[in-house]
């Protein structure tokens, strides 16, 4: 098959130039219902990659030893408070050297 690519499980979507903010260097998919309603599972968000974010911005935060996830930030003294959208979860409290901030949701 020269010059042509097969694969069933590709989950391919095409997003209109207009529709991509202009500093956005990644798109990520929602995993979970965690933001909800503000993000939804499946809905694509755009990030833009940096290393802080204002309180109560919403970022991509990866979390020490757990993974990454999708958060509400509020940064207090020593520690980070990451918040869901959608009120079922709880706050979640980390010491601040076991969260790195991949980066702000657009």
């Amino acid at each position: 098959m020269d010059g042509e690519y097969e694969d069933s499980n590709a989950n391919v979507s095409v997003v209109d130039r207009a529709e991509i903010p202009r500093n956005a260097d990644e798109i990520l998919t929602i995993a979970g219902d965690s933001m909800e309603p503000r993000l939804h599972k499946g809905q694509q968000a755009f990030i833009h990659h940096q290393p802080t974010v204002e309180n109560g911005e919403i970022a991509i935060i990866s979390i020490e030893d757990i993974g990454v996830t999708c958060k509400f930030v509020y940064i207090e003294e020593d520690k980070i408070r990451l918040v869901s959208a959608n009120d079922k979860y709880d706050d979640i409290i980390y010491p601040i050297e076991e969260i790195r901030i991949i980066g702000k949701v657009l």
